[in-house]
């Protein structure tokens, strides 16, 4: 498997399964998913998003600090319109989505932001950090495999209905990257 998808080996590494034998009770998986994010994994994350941002801002922006971008406001918008969480700022997570959008449009020659765009992400991931803060657990896992399903789909067929497609081209290791 590390061959073929080394994204998914790295993915185990960081989170790997617990013990199968240990069954919990549905009581157990939904007290569970309703609890409030730890510190511990709410920065986590934040890390690579944080990370990605402050490279755009010192203008060494990348195609890793773009995908730690999209991955974090696709699973924004996701938590917006899939679980209602901050869904009254859909808008200014758009306009992050936007602004990354802008830069994918002009980084075979830079990777550079503009101030109205550093201003729209930064607002977006403001959003992002208050999802986190009131987001459970369910809901968050929720929402990143909603957003896996769909990056998926893009993949397989770019004909996914309210689905706007920016670096298609990407290699199949970036699923995060198309929106």
């Amino acid at each position: 498997m590390s061959a073929r998808h080394p994204h998914l080996m790295a993915l185990q590494q960081r989170h790997p399964r617990q013990r199968s034998d240990v069954q919990a009770t549905p009581f157990e998986i939904a007290l569970a998913r309703a609890a409030a994010l730890s510190p511990e994994k709410r920065a986590m994350f934040l890390d690579d998003a944080s990370k990605g941002f402050a490279s755009f801002k010192a203008g060494q922006g990348s195609m890793q600090a773009w995908l730690h971008l999209v991955d974090a406001l696709n699973t924004s918008e996701a938590l917006a319109q899939q679980h209602h969480i901050a869904d009254n700022h859909i808008d200014v997570i758009r306009a992050g989505q936007d602004a990354l959008a802008a830069v994918w449009a002009r980084q075979r020659t830079s990777w550079t932001l503009r101030g109205t765009e550093i201003a729209a992400l930064d607002e977006a991931l403001f959003i992002w950090r208050v999802q986190l803060d009131f987001c459970s657990v369910g809901e968050i896992a929720a929402a990143r495999a909603y957003v896996a399903r769909r990056s998926q789909q893009v993949q397989r067929s770019a004909n996914v209905p309210g689905m706007r497609v920016i670096g298609a081209e990407l290699p199949a290791t970036a699923a995060g990257g198309a929106q």
